[in-house]
């Protein structure tokens, strides 16, 4: 039997993954976000938290920090490792789980549940993504809330009509920029969006020790109309809406969508 190919999720979230992305996910950044999480899910101290799609823990160890019960949930296990080891040097308790999301089996349990970094619409079959948003609603506590932060699909269509163009033979619109990191990388970015499936891929490429190293990712974004709909499908119902995690409002413009639901 011929073994079916990695999706690329599942092969990403490694050393290459961090070092691509050094000056984009920076503690500075995580600390920085810490007010806005903590004044939209308004919770008691002591409150469980899921952080789903933890990575390697930067919100979930910051919020045990804080006083609140966490878990974090992550498929990478090299992730997993590296937040259980900041966890404990930074002497805080987080139960962190490696697992697929899709395996998610708590009921009733969390007072909120949060995705962040656009953790959302790996999956290529549509229905997993509605299966996660199910098990997520099943997790939560009656009245729980879900915070969610993706790619806002209107300002990522508005960036690509303005600053890409269109390959005339796929119809995909695509964007190419090079940028140096701060670790001496200079990394090449070619962003693709396929308006049939609305899914926007993303190819990396860079030199290092000599040799060239690329990854590339496919994610699905979504509307807000959307993804309220999806929501409200699997017992989730849309409170508030913002464009970024520091609480702007939300525009044509806004690179990212940030949504509070509450259990129905």
């Amino acid at each position: 039997m011929t073994k079916s190919k990695k999706q690329w999720w599942e092969t990403l979230f490694d050393e290459k993954y961090l070092k691509t992305y050094v000056d984009t996910v920076t503690p500075r950044l995580t600390k920085q976000q810490m007010p806005f999480l903590l004044k939209r899910l308004q919770l008691k101290k002591g409150a469980e938290i899921l952080d789903l799609a933890c990575g390697y823990g930067r919100h979930a160890i910051e919020l045990a920090k804080r006083g609140y019960r966490i878990t974090g949930l992550d498929f990478s296990k090299h992730f997993i490792d590296i937040a259980k080891k900041d966890a404990r040097e930074q002497g805080v308790k987080v139960n962190f789980i490696c697992d697929d999301m899709r395996n998610l089996s708590f009921v009733n349990k969390f007072d909120a549940v949060i995705n962040m970094f656009t953790s959302f619409g790996y999956f290529d079959n549509e229905s997993d993504n509605e299966l996660v948003l199910r098990k997520i609603s099943r997790a939560l506590k009656p009245n729980g809330k879900f915070l969610i932060e993706i790619n806002n699909s209107v300002g990522k269509l508005a960036r690509a009509l303005r600053e890409g163009k269109v390959d005339r033979k796929t119809g995909f619109l695509i964007i190419v920029k090079k940028d140096k990191l701060s670790n001496g990388l200079i990394v090449t970015t070619k962003d693709e969006l396929n308006p049939a499936t609305m899914r926007w891929s993303m190819t990396r490429t860079w030199k290092e020790n000599g040799k060239v190293r690329s990854y590339k990712t496919s994610v699905r974004i979504f509307s807000l109309p959307e993804l309220g709909n999806m929501m409200k499908r699997n017992g989730l119902r849309v409170e508030k809406i913002w464009g970024d995690i520091q609480g702007s409002p939300l525009g044509f413009d806004s690179r990212r969508l940030v949504v509070l639901a509450r259990k129905s």
